[in-house]
């Protein structure tokens, strides 16, 4: 593989400096080690190629560590604001018997139009749904 660097071994080269430069100037050292350039052409393009790899592992290394992360933090507050209270059957009883009276209520209620008399039993409808999706997890 050597042998066909060689004719690219400028490119080699100055790829490397400019990842050396990047490096340097965002202060990446600790993270990313790069393998030092000799006078010996062989040697450089060996360096070159292992320092690129350093480098792509690093990287790959340090996403899969920001996606671990952010997927266990995504979680963690997720389990962390979990609220929950289990109705007793009392409470359910009486949840469903003032649904049911709101509703009559607002069947009976001459006062409302029947476009908002048709809003409001949409979203107690809503809500009696809600409750009942909720209610089956916590019993």
């Amino acid at each position: 593989m050597m042998w066909k660097s060689q004719g690219y071994y400028e490119d080699y080269i100055y790829a490397f400096a400019a990842l050396e430069a990047f490096i340097e100037k965002y202060d990446l050292k600790e993270r990313f080690t790069l393998i030092p350039l000799v006078m010996d052409r062989d040697k450089n393009l060996s360096n070159v190629l292992t320092s690129f790899r350093n480098v792509s592992q690093a990287v790959t290394n340090l996403r899969d560590t920001d996606l671990i992360e952010s997927a266990r933090f995504k979680y963690k507050a997720k389990f962390d604001n979990v609220f929950a209270y289990k109705f007793s059957d009392g409470d359910v009883s009486k949840i469903k018997e003032l649904i049911g009276e709101l509703r009559d209520s607002i069947n009976s209620n001459g006062m409302l139009s029947e476009n908002h008399r048709k809003r409001l039993l949409f979203k107690l409808e809503s809500l009696d749904k809600e409750f009942h999706k909720n209610n089956e997890r916590f019993i």
